[in-house]
């Protein structure tokens, strides 16, 4: 699960739920993916994902629950990519 921020006003068709401007959900990517080609008709652009800065040893710790190794892993760039390359598949 990732955390995106609504930057204009939609009803998810799944849930139902009114997202509002500014508020924050959790959802996959596979979701946001989903709820962006939905609305693509509508101008899309209705979410984007949250950056969040990850120290080094938080990177590392995600790495290892995934089981990912990371031994040749150098600078934080590094581990970021690791880290969005286990995360996407």
């Amino acid at each position: 699960m990732a955390q995106y921020k609504v930057l204009k006003e939609f009803k998810d068709t799944h849930t139902k739920d009114l997202y509002k401007v500014d508020s924050t959900i959790d959802i996959t990517k596979e979701r946001a993916d989903e709820i962006e080609a939905n609305l693509a008709r509508l101008g899309g652009e209705f979410i984007e994902p949250v950056k969040v800065k990850l120290t080094i040893d938080d990177l590392k710790a995600e790495l290892d629950a995934l089981g990912v190794d990371y031994k040749d892993a150098k600078v934080k760039a590094d581990y970021e990519n690791l880290l969005e390359t286990a995360k996407e598949g």
